[in-house]
């Protein structure tokens, strides 16, 4: 009797090893998984600054949806006699991104572009 019981205990023991090892196994996964999603956000955020180093604007730092929005309210400050070189639209915002001349510069708690266009 004792002996069936001590194996029992052995038995439960080793479940709960084995269940903990393949948690644990799963968890480290996940976190290899998380550091390589992290791996590619980086890569991402540095060809950004890489093409900013250029002096070009990327439409990963600046998506075209937003770069049209804030071109919208540049317009409407614009005097009467002055114009942007082409349109608002998203269909537009190719032009924008090859004859921006881009610097970006950091503070202490965020990074900011300063965006050079021509206008007419």
């Amino acid at each position: 009797m004792k002996l069936n019981n001590t194996v029992k205990e052995l038995e439960t023991n080793l479940l709960k090893r084995l269940e903990l090892m393949a948690n644990t196994s799963q968890t480290v996964r996940e976190l290899e998984f998380f550091c390589l999603q992290l791996e590619l956000e980086f890569l991402k955020i540095r060809e950004v600054f890489d093409v900013t180093s250029t002096g070009k604007l990327s439409a990963e730092l600046l998506p075209p949806h937003n770069l049209s929005q804030i071109l919208q309210q540049v317009a409407l400050k614009l005097p009467a006699d002055v114009s942007l070189v082409a349109g608002t639209g998203l269909d537009d915002m190719f032009i924008y991104y090859e004859i921006s001349k881009v610097q970006a510069y950091a503070t202490p708690s965020e990074i900011r572009l300063i965006i050079r266009l021509p206008l007419r």
